[in-house]
């Protein structure tokens, strides 16, 4: 099995509780929001079960801010709204582990589209499942689901409106 999907969705959890049944898993959190994502699936990873997890995109965005502030990612000063519309989240990309953010195009809101990247999978056909609906197994993980907490109304309306421009 090849679990894909974008930062913060849930894949990691995803992964100990196939891990936990017994399978053969791999992760890959980037192979999801890449242009040639099916190509690259097509040519190593052919011999598993594509599996794409998302999470609602909004929790996923404010979850990803908080998690590279805490991680120094990003500069304290910098506002949500900031984070949401910038492309160049790091001074040093060498210090990012997700520096493919930083490959001109995408930012937190063009990850959280989800539909533009299932159409770009709709030849490999993966299964989808949602973060939200996988919570509802009594032996799933919990994800850092908390960080929701504090984002205002006014937030949620922004970035709504960031991932419906398209």
């Amino acid at each position: 099995m090849l679990i894909i999907g974008a930062h913060k969705c849930g894949t990691t959890s995803l992964q100990r509780y196939y891990e936990a049944r017994g399978c053969d898993v791999v992760r890959n959190t980037q192979l999801f929001t890449r242009w040639d994502g099916p190509e690259v699936y097509t040519r190593k990873y052919s011999d598993r079960i594509p599996v794409v997890i998302l999470r609602d995109p909004i929790e996923r965005a404010w979850s990803d801010y908080h998690h590279r502030l805490r991680r120094d990612m990003i500069k304290d000063d910098m506002s949500y709204e900031h984070y949401c519309k910038t492309k160049d989240i790091m001074p040093n990309p060498k210090e990012d582990p997700f520096d493919y953010l930083r490959l001109g195009e995408l930012n937190i809101i063009e990850i959280s589209k989800y539909k533009q990247w299932l159409k770009n999978w709709h030849d490999i056909d993966p299964l989808v499942l949602q973060l939200e609906q996988m919570q509802q197994q009594e032996d799933f993980g919990r994800v850092n689901t908390h960080w929701h907490i504090g984002i205002t109304q006014e937030q949620k309306k922004f970035t709504r409106e960031l991932i419906n421009d398209s």
